[in-house]
């Protein structure tokens, strides 16, 4: 089928200027579908195999970086496509992110199996581009066809919708279209509705995690997280709805309407622990930051709902968003430092972000990701060293740092004894809704024994004295938390 690519490498590595883009290798869009057409028109040719592959980074570089480098991403796209793919095979780029590529007279399950997961494993070794290393997380869907296709529309629409499923997972994945894959899109599908309905009815339910000091086990704060509540009490796992607003872009609408409700709701958790400094940390996904009118609500949002006195406000950003190197993007964080509202980024250590980024922007701490954490009684795996090392990083940037994933005495007492102060995970609470949060800041009895529970309003009545309290018990946290 059509001219054979040029000779490939056994393996890329990040990427080189280009003498030729990748991109110009490809059939064209019409070359292909007709080329597809005559396999599907052809009894002695229709058994092929077809995998649809989007890269799904290319929106969000697109968005942050501009068109010129997303269209570097797409073209390193189809270098390594082109690199994993066999000589007989034709592709073509069928969308902005999509690259298409047709196999003939292939229809065994495991060779298409292995074909996919080497493009997979090729694509999780990053690219270099304006010098940043950047992800390639792509999701195949995959068609088989034995002859029993009657049009090409059919073969790409089962092909989008294996890729859809396979596109659910944060990481790359593959998808064969069979019974189960169509019975699972059409859930997908279902789903896909109730939760934009949901959303817009604004039924998402801010839950609330402490965030704990290590050597006491008292909560120095709150990580709040969305939750789905269905009609019959059940609750929708954030790993269901959570993918379905990324390719959705609904994840900004869901972090507003998740801080709204948590700022309001903050109040609750104020009058059970009376001068006392604590902290309110909020996620903000990548949508909400290539967004400047979700930008602009959110700071609105937080300039409109002032936080209990003691409080303070925390932003946690995913460590890529750090590659956004616009203007936009640095005034942004520029101005949530004015309102005195801290910035730290979540899940540090799994992505990939620029030390001179951290260092000239206003970051303020880090979370570490729970999969360090986890691997600490493993005496093979590396874990506590990269914990050590990420700890003096924070130490050296003078920032704070928070552990997450905590679940077992001995991953607290090993925390301890490495310098680290402040953590989150379940073995200091789950994330609980806000009835229950309350209950649970009552029943570590933080009110200072020297203030009674009904002179808490008559205590606003004088600012001066709090405010000098305020900010020692404000240092205190700090301290606390590195």
């Amino acid at each position: 089928m059509g001219q054979p690519p040029p000779s490939r490498a056994d393996r890329p590595g990040p990427a080189e200027p280009h003498q030729r883009g990748s991109l110009d290798s490809l059939l064209s869009r019409s070359r292909f579908t007709q080329q597809l057409a005559e396999l599907v028109g052809a009894e002695a040719e229709g058994h092929f195999a077809v995998m649809r592959c989007r890269f799904k980074e290319y929106e969000r570089v697109s968005a942050t970086l501009g068109g010129k480098a997303a269209e570097a991403l797409i073209d390193e796209g189809a270098r390594r496509l082109l690199n994993t793919i066999p000589r007989s095979a034709s592709a073509a780029r069928l969308s902005d992110s999509d690259l298409i590529t047709v196999i003939p007279e292939l229809i065994e399950a495991p060779r298409i199996s292995s074909i996919a997961q080497r493009l997979i494993d090729l694509c999780a070794v990053p690219y270099r581009i304006d010098d940043q290393r950047r992800p390639l997380n792509v999701a195949i869907g995959i068609v088989i066809s034995r002859g029993n296709y009657a049009d090409l529309e059919a073969i790409l629409s089962d092909a989008s919708m294996a890729q859809r499923i396979a596109s659910r997972h944060n990481q790359s994945q593959y998808r064969f279209i069979d019974l189960e894959t169509r019975n699972q899109a059409r859930r997908s599908y279902e789903l896909e509705a109730d939760f934009r309905e949901a959303l817009q009815q604004g039924l998402f339910l801010p839950f609330f995690q402490p965030i704990a000091e290590l050597r006491s086990g008292e909560p120095v704060g709150f990580e709040v997280l969305a939750r789905w509540p269905r009609p019959d009490g059940s609750f929708v796992t954030p790993d269901r709805f959570l993918p379905i607003a990324r390719e959705t872009a609904l994840t900004g609408e869901l972090d507003l309407q998740i801080i709204e409700k948590a700022l309001l709701a903050v109040g609750d958790l104020a009058r059970e622990v009376p001068w006392r400094s604590m902290l309110l940390s909020v996620n903000v996904s990548a949508n909400l930051l290539e967004d400047s009118g979700l930008r602009e609500r959110l700071l609105e949002l937080i300039v409109e709902s002032p936080l209990p006195p003691g409080w303070w406000l925390q932003v946690e950003l995913i460590e890529e968003a750090l590659q956004d190197t616009s203007s936009a993007f640095d005034t942004f964080l520029a101005r949530l430092s004015e309102l005195k509202v801290t910035i730290a980024i979540d899940d540090f250590g799994t992505g990939y972000s620029s030390l001179a980024r951290l260092h000239s922007l206003p970051i303020d701490s880090f979370k570490i990701d729970k999969s360090f954490v986890d691997k600490i009684d493993d005496t093979e795996a590396s874990s506590k060293k990269l914990l050590l090392t990420m700890g003096a990083l924070a130490s050296d940037l003078s920032l704070s740092s928070t552990v997450e994933g905590v679940e077992t005495e001995a991953q607290r007492q090993w925390l301890l004894q490495s310098g680290f102060r402040t953590s989150q995970g379940y073995l200091f609470g789950r994330p609980l809704p806000l009835d229950e949060a309350v209950v649970e800041l009552r029943r570590h009895n933080l009110r200072p024994p020297a203030i009674a529970a009904e002179l808490d309003d008559e205590a606003q009545k004088d600012d001066a004295p709090r405010l000098g309290l305020r900010q020692r018990l404000r240092r205190r946290l700090r301290w606390l938390l590195g």
